[in-house]
């Protein structure tokens, strides 16, 4: 899921894990050189950001890190830039591949942290990169159309990318795709996936990889690593946000203000369901989230109203 904090350069951290924090709210501020676009946090050791280069490429120079890695003390842990490994830093960059990180994640154990960038090309393409904690770059994918999200497994094992197609390029029917991959990044049976109904805006993976779901237009889910795709949709909405629990749990949040929850057979072609209205008018449901053993969710509505 995408947790995005637009046009922001200084990142604020609540860290949780010190007692003091936990009674206090202790927060530590960091500024960064970059505008924020997405953040993740691993289990209690570790979080993440990515971002836009706000500065001036100079000729010659390499390119400013567009991720960060830091501890829970703010010490900074990895820096790196989201270039794919043919673009040169000497002498300046190639025009079309400066990249702006736009969607971030992070596996639990902090050591896989998985980059989704858009390239500076016509047409549109992304690379979706996978690093080590240290900020070593262990493999690439360009790809055709916009990236929009990006997913992880706990142990880093499974990894996803929501990608809306360039008009550009491929079928002109086709507006989003889902590309799931394995532990070393390399696609796997069946995917990509590719969706008429929507742009591929939002990702999700259970913290064991067994269960992706995305949100295009309707709302999908997958069995991996099957290419089954069982559809759920709410009649004249598009899906918001998703997120899947290791059980299989899920919840997800409609444009029209509805959240739905599915139980454990969520990749069956009817689970059990609850659906509710949030209150108000023309509210919609902008984020949504799912404990990891399926017993609480949240969301987050337009009008301002968060559920618990």
């Amino acid at each position: 899921m995408m947790r995005r904090a637009l046009a922001v350069f200084v990142l604020a951290v609540l860290l949780l894990p010190a007692a003091q924090a936990a009674s206090t709210g202790a927060r530590s501020v960091i500024a960064v050189e970059f505008k924020v676009n997405d953040v993740a946090m691993a289990d209690g050791s570790r979080f993440v950001a990515a971002g836009v280069d706000a500065k001036t490429p100079v000729s010659g120079a390499s390119d400013l890190p567009v991720w960060n890695l830091w501890n829970l003390d703010g010490s900074l842990r990895g820096a790196q830039a989201a270039d794919p490994p043919e673009c040169p830093d000497e002498p300046a960059p190639l025009e079309n591949c400066d990249t702006d990180a736009m969607a971030i994640a992070i596996s639990a154990n902090g050591a896989r942290v998985l980059v989704g960038s858009l390239l500076n090309s016509t047409p549109q393409r992304s690379v979706i990169a996978l690093f080590t904690e240290n900020g070593g770059l262990l493999k690439t994918e360009t790809v055709n159309g916009t990236v929009r999200d990006v997913a992880i497994s706990a142990d880093g094992t499974r990894m996803a990318a929501a990608i809306e197609k360039a008009a550009e390029t491929g079928d002109p029917t086709v507006d989003g795709q889902a590309i799931a991959y394995d532990g070393n990044m390399n696609r796997m049976t069946g995917f990509p996936v590719n969706y008429e109904t929507g742009p591929a805006e939002d990702i999700a993976l259970s913290d064991d990889g067994s269960t992706l779901t995305v949100a295009a237009g309707g709302h999908h889910y997958y069995k991996l690593p099957s290419a089954t795709d069982i559809l759920h949709s709410v009649s004249g909405a598009s899906a918001r946000d998703v997120d899947v629990a290791a059980g299989g749990w899920s919840v997800s949040g409609f444009s029209n203000g509805f959240f739905g929850v599915y139980n454990n057979q969520v990749t069956q072609a009817d689970p059990s369901e609850y659906q509710k209205k949030e209150s108000g008018d023309g509210s919609s449901i902008e984020a949504v989230a799912i404990r990891s053993d399926g017993t609480a969710f949240v969301t987050g509505s337009s009008g301002g109203t968060l559920r618990y």
